[in-house]
């Protein structure tokens, strides 16, 4: 009975620790720990999974995942546009107003190369809008932005 008494003294101690580091650390170092901690992670079940035999069906798994890939794609995509809004590139409100986007920023909102097809833009900006509609919870601001990239790419 002490011993457990012992163990759950230590792992609250160790949670203190941990949500004290927490709060006090930079996003950075936060998003560094936490890429470190996913590796670790994917690496132990992946050596679990072995181990035990299943690797198999893990693998096969994969294609259900496909999706999910997806959508972290895009909210990657977002987030370095967010990112590069806050570093500077695009300031927030510096496109709204009077002010015009160009072909190419209007490109980069919607994550195409340059000289893509109307059906590629159409596409694009379905697929971003979807995630960032205000109705769905999104970013009127960036909802704002991805309407102003098609009109500008389609010239309406």
């Amino acid at each position: 009975m002490a011993f457990y008494l012992v163990i759950g003294l230590f792992i609250l101690l160790a949670l203190m620790l941990i949500s004290r580091w927490y709060v006090t650390t930079t996003p950075k170092n936060l998003v560094r720990v936490f890429k470190w901690l996913s590796l670790i992670v994917i690496v132990a079940i992946g050596l679990f999974l072995a181990l035990t035999g299943k690797l198999a069906w893990a693998i096969a798994t994969l294609p259900a995942l496909f999706g999910w890939f997806m959508r972290f794609r895009t909210a990657w995509g977002v987030a370095q546009m967010f990112r590069n809004a806050a570093s500077g590139g695009r300031a927030a409100g510096q496109n709204s107003g009077n002010t015009v986007m160009t072909r190419a920023e209007a490109f980069e909102v919607l994550g195409l190369d340059d000289g893509a097809a109307d059906d590629d833009i159409k596409a694009a900006h379905r697929r971003l809008i979807a995630g960032l509609h205000p109705d769905h919870g999104g970013s009127t601001y960036l909802a704002a932005q991805i309407n102003q990239a098609k009109d500008v790419l389609l010239g309406n």
